[in-house]
């Protein structure tokens, strides 16, 4: 038993490193969201700190990706998937979010009320963070769990300008949306567990 247990421990261990390894773009990201929260915190009057830190993680993420192109693999036990699929969305993702972050700069609508950019900024990282998740997941909760994050930040962003009126509009439509959708979503899953007794998408794949 113990030489059982050693084994798995053994396995376990050299499968998270493994992991950690694929997953570092996520962890990039995730680390330049922490930064740029504590700069926006620190430097508060210069509003465009967090979108250039926000940059920078993007551009620092799509160089990593590109130095460690190729791999293939499935990680922290088979909950997500590192291949060639989810890097091209990946890659669009990192694009999306280097537009965005780009227009949002010249944006007369977001600069021109004395509100705080930093948020803004940082919720863009979020929600990238969330797609990134998304499209690796090979586990239906995970899929949840990024599917609500990205959704918790676009939720915000789509009424950031709040004090003009469509805004503040669409974002309740949004969140009374996503809120019914996010419940039934529980609902196909929890069918889905039923029927096929597992989350992974292999394994529900192979009992249909």
């Amino acid at each position: 038993m113990g030489t059982f247990e050693t084994l798995l421990n053994t396995a376990v261990i050299a499968d998270l490193k493994k992991s950690i390894g694929l997953f570092m773009p996520e962890i990039l990201l995730i680390i330049t969201f922490v930064i740029a929260i504590l700069a926006d915190l620190i430097f508060k009057k210069a509003r465009k700190i967090a979108g250039v830190i926000s940059l920078a993680g993007f551009l620092v993420t799509g160089i990593y990706m590109m130095n460690n192109a190729g791999a293939s693999e499935a990680t922290f036990m088979g909950l997500f998937a590192v291949d060639p699929f989810s890097m091209f969305f990946k890659y669009l993702f990192l694009l999306s979010g280097i537009a965005v972050t780009l227009m949002s700069f010249f944006s007369e609508e977001l600069y021109k009320e004395n509100r705080s950019m930093g948020e803004y900024y940082t919720l863009i990282l979020g929600m990238t963070i969330g797609m990134f998740a998304i499209v690796g997941a090979n586990n239906l909760i995970v899929v949840y769990l990024a599917l609500e994050t990205m959704s918790l930040s676009s939720y915000v962003l789509s009424g950031y300008t709040k004090e003009i009126k469509r805004a503040s509009e669409a974002s309740l439509k949004y969140v009374i949306y996503g809120s019914l959708s996010s419940g039934i979503m529980i609902w196909g899953i929890s069918l889905l567990f039923g029927l096929t007794g597992s989350l992974s998408f292999f394994e529900i794949n192979a009992a249909l």
